[in-house]
């Protein structure tokens, strides 16, 4: 069930010509393709459903690489993500302002343990080169919480989060 994006997104792509795109055009995971493909009771027919679609793909990659990282204990990498004056607040510690102090928050975290960390987009959207995404996000003795996460497009197409707000999840 697994697909790796072949999509590339240039900083000249619409977001009309991004909600357009068919499943023959990138290598989707199957139920991502199946949506678009108009052949599900999930079927996205509206530009807008469609662009959200792509964007959770797109976003959900970004964080798989981020996990990844997370897990390797390369706070660097994790770091990488952000642009470089990228904001992450979180209830774990203070706010951190910029690329350096994001890396330097990470240093602590993935060495507090990074083996079981996940996170999951769960909805997405934007217009022109700023988007955002909404995520889930659980790690072991940690705990789980919800991202909220804004993104803009670089120059070369790539998204970079200008800004990441962690919500813990209370347990009762």
């Amino acid at each position: 069930m697994a697909g790796t994006r072949v999509l590339s997104i240039s900083a000249n792509s619409s977001a009309t010509a991004f909600a357009e795109m068919q499943p023959a055009d990138t290598d989707l995971p199957d139920e991502a393709a199946l949506a678009l493909s108009g052949n599900d009771h999930d079927t996205v027919h509206s530009p807008e459903k469609r662009c959200a679609v792509m964007f959770k793909i797109v976003f959900q990659e970004l964080l798989d690489a981020y996990v990844s990282s997370y897990r390797a204990k390369d706070a660097a990498a994790c770091a990488s993500v952000y642009a470089p004056d990228g904001k992450l607040f979180s209830p774990f510690g203070p706010p951190a302002i910029g690329r350096h102090a994001i890396e330097a928050t990470h240093r602590d975290w993935v060495e507090e343990g990074a083996d079981n960390k996940e996170i999951r987009v769960v909805d997405a959207g934007g217009s022109g080169d700023v988007a955002w995404c909404l995520a889930h996000f659980s790690e072991g003795s940690t705990g789980s919480g919800t991202s909220l996460n804004i993104l803009e497009r670089q120059p070369d197409g790539a998204w970079l989060i200008t800004h990441c707000s962690l919500n813990l999840t209370i347990e009762d």
